[in-house]
């Protein structure tokens, strides 16, 4: 689970987070009133969500169910109300060479919607970006046994 607490105002855009690189990557940020919500694996893989931002206090939340064989979706809420689901496969399964990035994007952008504006920077405040591990989906390596493992 990923949880996003932020404010901003009427003119409010830039990065609230990205996690990876274009390539492989995750990001929420803001343009023109709009919340974008990106998920990239490999060179053909780019989902999108987007909704309307108000000014004011905001939740973001991604609930990221693991279904196994490298497949999985991503519940996006704001505050508490549904901004939809987007396919998240072949499932993120590693913090590309970036790492993350709060409240803007250094390196290799997530998204080409902000490719040439630099850092773009977030103008608003944001409180904290969580990140909860979850459960292995079933079958995942991650799961095998120590003695399992060890033969590798």
């Amino acid at each position: 689970q990923l949880v996003c607490r932020f404010q901003c105002g009427a003119q409010a855009e830039g990065v609230l987070f990205a996690i990876g690189d274009n390539m492989n990557g995750l990001a929420a940020f803001v343009i023109e009133g709009q919340l974008h919500l990106v998920f990239n694996a490999g060179h053909t893989v780019k989902r999108l969500l987007t909704t309307p931002l108000s000014a004011g206090r905001h939740v973001l939340e991604l609930d990221h169910r693991a279904s196994g064989q490298r497949r999985g979706t991503g519940q996006w809420t704001l505050d508490g109300q549904s901004v939809g689901e987007l396919d998240m496969s072949p499932t993120f399964l590693r913090v590309a060479g970036e790492g993350i990035d709060v409240g803007l994007d250094r390196k290799r952008k997530v998204s080409a919607l902000y490719e040439g504006r630099g850092l773009f920077a977030f103008n608003g405040q944001i409180d904290h970006v969580l990140i909860t591990l979850g459960t292995q989906a079933p079958g995942s390596l991650a799961n095998r046994p120590e003695t399992l493992a060890q033969l590798d």
